[in-house]
């Protein structure tokens, strides 16, 4: 599976092989010095800080905004440890169901100060190309 990281270096690869073809067809090598300079500096970081965004932003908060009657999501759990007694964070399938919402979930558990911080849709599995 291709991290992030992986994914970045192969875009700027096929941008920096893109300017290397501009650059035989135009020969104007200032620009493209330029460009190759830019994209190897700034690129892999704006893609990933990109990316990491897109990724951060589809958490949801449950006052904001519930999934639909009878989606699958994903939920971040906090709450007290049985064990030890630390508070500790897990992330886990959640089948939400309207009539419920969370509370139900958080009635069961609130001994442990449990509560759903945030959820997110699951997403789609990564095409195999």
């Amino acid at each position: 599976m291709k991290t992030l990281e992986d994914k970045a270096r192969i875009t700027r690869e096929k941008v920096i092989y893109d300017l290397k073809r501009a650059y035989e067809k135009h020969k104007d090598i200032q620009h493209y010095a330029t460009a190759s300079a830019c994209i190897e500096m700034y690129g892999m970081g704006l893609y990933m800080s990109g990316a990491k965004e897109a990724l951060s932003s589809q958490w949801r908060k449950p006052e904001d905004e519930l999934p639909e009657d009878g989606q699958m999501v994903l939920i971040r759990e906090y709450h007290r440890s049985a064990k030890n007694g630390r508070f500790v964070n897990h992330i886990r399938e959640f089948m939400f169901f309207e009539q419920y919402g969370f509370k139900l979930e958080e009635r069961k558990n609130a001994h442990l100060d449990y509560r759903v911080t945030h959820w997110m849709p699951i997403p789609g599995l990564p095409d195999d190309k």
